[in-house]
C-alpha cells in the first residue's frame, strides 16, 4: 500500500503525523492497553481487533480514504518519547461543498489524562483541517456519560447543538448521544 500523502504537525509538546503502517504493532498495543477504558464508549469490538494485523488493514484503509481526502487519521506521540503513541484523532465523512464538513474523533491514552495533551493536539488538527481542507464545521458526538470528552470538546469551544437518542450501540444497547459543532468561523 502506497504511503504517499503525508502531514505532520507539532505543537510545543507533541508530534502528531498522519497514518503510518509500521504503526500497526503499536497501535494494537495502545487499544489492547486502553481498552477498559475506552469499551464504555464506543461500539463492541471482535478480539483481532486488539492484533497487529487486524491495525495493519485497518491502516491500508485509513491511507487509502486519506488518499481520496475522505478522511484523515492522526497519530499523537510526545516529543519526550516518540516511539509510543499516545492518542488517535479522526475525521470522516470529509464531505466537499455544500457541506464543507467532517465528523470529529478521538482517544487518548488513560496515563497521560489531565495533562493537556488531548486538548493541544485537537487543537491543531482542528486548525490544519479548517486550512487545508477548506472545512467549515467540525462535528463530533459524544456519550451523556463521557463528562471529560464533553468537556473537552466545550475547552475547544464546541457549541452544543442537541441530543441524538438511542444513536449509537454501545455495551448491548442503543445509547444517547449529545452533539456538538465548532465552526471554522469561530476559531
Amino acid at each position: 500500500m502506497s504511503e504517499s500523502f503525508s502531514q505532520k504537525t507539532e505543537t510545543d509538546r507533541l508530534l502528531i503525523t498522519t497514518a503510518r503502517e509500521k504503526y500497526a504493532l503499536r497501535l494494537a498495543e495502545y487499544y489492547d492497553k486502553n481498552r477498559t477504558w475506552f469499551d464504555p464508549f464506543e461500539v463492541p469490538k471482535k478480539e483481532s481487533y486488539y492484533t497487529a494485523e487486524y491495525q495493519l488493514s485497518s491502516m491500508q484503509f485509513e491511507i487509502a480514504e486519506i488518499q481520496k481526502r475522505h478522511a484523515m487519521y492522526y497519530y499523537v506521540f510526545l516529543k519526550s518519547d516518540p516511539g509510543r503513541i499516545i492518542g488517535t484523532i479522526s475525521y470522516s465523512r470529509i464531505r466537499p461543498l455544500p457541506y464543507q464538513s467532517t465528523i470529529f474523533g478521538y482517544d487518548f491514552d488513560h496515563d497521560i489524562w489531565g495533562n493537556g495533551y488531548a486538548t493541544e493536539a485537537c487543537m491543531a488538527t482542528n486548525r490544519l483541517l479548517f486550512d487545508e481542507f477548506d472545512i467549515h464545521r467540525i462535528e463530533a458526538r459524544v456519550s451523556v456519560d463521557n463528562t471529560r470528552s464533553i468537556r473537552m470538546l466545550e475547552r475547544m469551544e464546541f457549541v452544543y447543538e442537541g441530543r441524538e437518542f438511542e444513536s449509537v450501540y454501545i455495551q448491548g444497547a442503543f445509547r444517547d448521544h449529545l452533539r456538538y459543532a465548532l465552526l471554522r468561523h469561530d476559531t
